[in-house]
């Protein structure tokens, strides 16, 4: 239960970031980032909780199919969020928020 209510926040929280991000591009391409990377990183936070409530069982590790595809979805969007951190990237959120969010949908 828990799992579930931290992935549905996840997803609205990339959702909140994908449509911040799309109206920030709207206005200026040029925008302060710093916004983008705090939704961002709460929407990767509460991704992280809920895939580790998903994968640890009691009997070990739950590697199944869809499990294993959001948690890469997850790594890539972590490397994306720290590599941004030095440099722009900003047109790879686009992505990865979108590519997460589906990922997390799909795992339900």
């Amino acid at each position: 239960m828990t799992g579930s209510i931290l992935g549905f926040a996840a997803i609205a929280a990339y959702m909140v970031g994908l449509v911040y991000h799309l109206m920030q591009l709207r206005k200026d391409p040029h925008f302060n980032p710093i916004s983008l990377q705090t939704i961002t990183g709460i929407g990767i936070c509460l991704h992280g909780l809920a895939i580790a409530g998903l994968l640890l069982v009691e009997g070990g590790l739950d590697l199944s199919l869809f499990k294993i595809l959001a948690l890469l979805a997850l790594v890539i969007n972590v490397l994306v969020f720290v590599s941004g951190l030095k440099k722009p990237l900003h047109s790879l959120y686009l992505v990865a928020i979108a590519a997460l969010a589906l990922c997390a949908y799909w795992r339900r």
